[in-house]
């Protein structure tokens, strides 16, 4: 069975980061624009915040992702995951 990921929402939707990009270029009166440029003026005009960050949300992420690529046969013959199970509810 597939399985589909939610992708995770960035701090600032695609709408917002649009608006901010159209801010600068009005502001700067620019027609080419540097990224790294608008993402310094963004922040300066505290438009764009970084997200928290979050040590140990970090480390558990890390460890959980190794933990699943850990497997180990099980009594009856099958690869299972050793330290990070995956419930299934097969019908």
């Amino acid at each position: 069975m597939a399985r589909s990921r939610k992708r995770k929402k960035s701090v600032a939707s695609v709408e917002d980061c649009q608006r901010i990009i159209e801010a600068y270029v009005i502001a700067a009166g620019a027609e080419e624009i540097d990224m790294r440029e608008v993402a310094r003026w963004a922040i300066a005009q505290e438009m764009w915040r970084p997200p928290a960050y979050d040590p140990q949300k970090a480390c558990a992420r890390e460890l959980s992702r190794a933990a699943r690529e850990e497997f180990m046969t099980d009594p009856q013959g099958r690869e299972v995951r050793k330290r990070h199970c995956y419930v299934y509810c097969g019908r």
